[in-house]
């Protein structure tokens, strides 16, 4: 007897919403982190999903004692779906450029630990930028630098502030300003009493020092001169671990003085041990005529070197 073929699914009713709670899914690496991220509970997460999946016909992740895992089609259905709301982006942006007044949505990833930077001065460019287009809608992330490079290539950012040590292909770059950073430590470490002048630079080779992950190896101390006892990814962690009073780590002067102010950080002989990051602008290079970005980058001018 021969088969029956199977019903046509039409995919035009799909809902859009439960195709970004799968993606939310899928990039929080599992219901438990996207529930939580969404602030919705575990039934309705749960609920979506089934919703969808017979919606589409299909079987996209594994869920259980074994742990969330996408199968082969919720891969594919996942990448497509990243390009619909890619293209949903685009769609905003372009009809945006046929009204006067600019609306859409402009996504910026900056390094943290730079709110204290009055040189960048980005509390107050998004300030004249709000009060000037109070339509478009700004949604900040603070990330590592090259987290922001990946997701500028991906399409999810239109605009990245951050020294960036390696330039990526497909960026452009504008120079901003330089960071000056100090080698600090703080109360309780062996060196605190005698900072900042009276100490041998020998000593160091006895401190346990923070290392920065995403750094190049020669642009702080030499790997000979001190042992790297812990990795960090961020200022923050780093201001951590220096508190402690057990490692020593390099730190942003505008960031440090939070701490130095009252006496609880100390820089080790400044003017000696010192380096400059090179804060800069990046964006994708099919955003340059974007004109949100245009008219964010326009605020932003000023502020450059």
């Amino acid at each position: 007897m021969p088969r029956e073929p199977k019903a046509q699914i039409t995919l035009d009713g799909v809902d859009v919403n439960l195709l970004r709670v799968f993606c939310v899914i899928v990039e929080s690496n599992g219901f438990s982190a996207a529930q939580a991220r969404m602030n919705i509970s575990a039934a309705s997460i749960s609920s979506k999903m089934s919703a969808l999946e017979e919606r589409l016909g299909l079987r996209l992740c594994q869920r259980g004692r074994a742990g969330f895992g996408l199968t082969s089609e919720g891969q594919k259905v996942y990448e497509a779906a990243t390009r619909i709301f890619k293209s949903h982006i685009a769609f905003i942006r372009e009809v945006s450029l046929l009204r006067e007044e600019l609306t859409g949505r402009l996504d910026i990833g900056i390094v943290d630990s730079t709110v204290t930077n009055q040189d960048i001065g980005f509390s107050e460019v998004v300030r004249r930028f709000s009060h000037k287009h109070p339509q478009v809608h700004i949604v900040l992330h603070v990330m590592e630098p090259p987290q922001i490079e990946r997701t500028l290539l991906d399409g999810k950012l239109q605009i990245g502030i951050s020294a960036f040590y390696h330039h990526v292909p497909g960026l452009q770059y504008q120079p901003m300003i330089e960071e000056l950073h100090q080698l600090y430590c703080a109360r309780g470490h062996v060196l605190f009493d005698r900072a900042p002048d009276r100490i041998n630079p020998a000593e160091l080779r006895e401190c346990r020092y923070v290392i920065r992950s995403h750094l190049p190896s020669s642009l702080e101390l030499a790997s000979d001169s001190v042992t790297g006892a812990a990795t960090v990814a961020d200022m923050e962690a780093m201001a951590h671990l220096v508190l402690s009073g057990q490692f020593i780590g390099f730190l942003p002067i505008h960031y440090a003085g939070v701490w130095t102010a009252i006496d609880r950080m100390r820089p080790i002989l400044p003017g000696r041990f010192t380096h400059k990051s090179a804060f800069e602008i990046a964006i994708n290079s099919e955003h340059r005529t974007d004109r949100i970005t245009v008219a964010f980058l326009e605020l932003m001018r000023p502020q450059t070197r």
